[in-house]
């Protein structure tokens, strides 16, 4: 039996996938069960342990370090120090949540609150460029959980293609987009160098360069950029939603969930300044809430929404939508 810190003390774990006495996953399940503490998680950059590290996160990990593959080269463990002081820091003020699978049929009723019949109606817009419907998501840290859920819910038959953005360091997207594909009906990929944005699909943004759409020839398409080059995180939120802005107007959605900082708020003010629906998580539900809180306070965000109350209102935003051919 775990004994639970007191409650003054800041006393967030870190742990090890390995150990002779109870692997570290089981470890956390008996942390979040017994004694709900934030954890921060020291993880090996392997597939194995991307993978493990990506499922801790829904079993309520509030965030990880990549452990360097060589300890040995100059800097490395300061890095590391200061990576984990940082962290540690930001466990101490989150809100613990878990998500092991899809949401059922009843949270999902009780958390869609009226406003999305209001955002289903509210969405009578020309729609004269179908082919340039998207929903933008973007997501920090409680992100890979938080994605889950809203991914879970949308349905196979979702009309339009999903680009999206979640701060995680490299080498670890793989490892989500294929959990992800484990627990939602919708294809989930690592987008290419150029792709087309297609229903039924989700392009997360891959590592060191920004994910941006564009227009071409009626028809949106995803491609990566090197610009800005100042951003001060890459990809970067405030830069996928913006070109959402200019290129969608009124067919695009932008979503903004769980995440410290405040990249996304200004993009996601940007979309609804060009006529597009505006969504983002409600502090309640968020582990931290940090982006959705910049985003509301720059007039960005038309419903503040609970976790699970999103699927419906995105999939409200596009039932609007003409079927389009659906991707393969």
């Amino acid at each position: 039996m775990l004994r639970r810190p007191p409650r003054s003390t800041l006393f967030p774990y870190t742990t090890l996938f390995r150990s002779p006495v109870m692997d570290g996953l089981t470890a956390l399940k008996k942390i979040i069960k017994e004694v709900p503490t934030p954890v921060v998680m020291l993880s090996s950059i392997t597939r194995r342990g991307a993978r493990e590290t990506i499922a801790a996160l829904s079993y309520g990990a509030i965030d990880f370090i990549p452990k360097p593959l060589d300890l040995m080269r100059p800097g490395a463990i300061n890095k590391i120090r200061q990576e984990l002081i940082s962290k540690v820091k930001m466990a101490a003020v989150s809100r613990i949540k878990t998500v092991i699978g899809r949401p059922t049929s009843e949270q999902i009723r009780q958390a869609a609150r009226p406003e999305t019949a209001k955002i289903k109606k509210s969405r009578a817009v020309s729609y004269k460029a179908a082919g340039r419907g998207v929903v933008a998501i973007g997501a920090s840290t409680g992100g890979p959980s938080a994605l889950q859920v809203i991914l879970s819910g949308l349905p196979k038959n979702f009309p339009l293609g999903i680009v999206a953005v979640q701060h995680i360091s490299a080498g670890f997207t793989d490892a989500l987009v294929d959990r992800l594909n484990n627990y939602c009906e919708l294809q989930v990929k690592v987008a290419g160098d150029i792709e087309a944005v297609m229903p039924g699909m989700v392009l997360f943004a891959g590592a060191g360069k920004h994910l941006k759409v564009k227009d071409f020839n009626g028809n949106l398409v995803a491609y990566y950029s090197e610009e800005p080059a100042g951003a001060s995180t890459i990809p970067s939120i405030d830069v996928l939603f913006k070109s959402v802005a200019q290129n969608c107007q009124d067919t695009g959605c932008g979503v903004l969930l769980t995440g410290m900082g405040s990249d996304g708020a200004s993009g996601l003010k940007a979309i609804r300044d060009n006529g597009g629906l505006t969504l983002a998580q409600d502090k309640a539900t968020s582990v931290i809430f940090g982006m959705a809180e910049k985003a509301v306070a720059l007039g960005g965000v038309e419903e503040l929404m609970p976790l699970q109350g999103l699927s419906s209102a995105i999939t409200a935003f596009a039932s609007g939508f003409p079927k389009r051919k659906k991707a393969v």
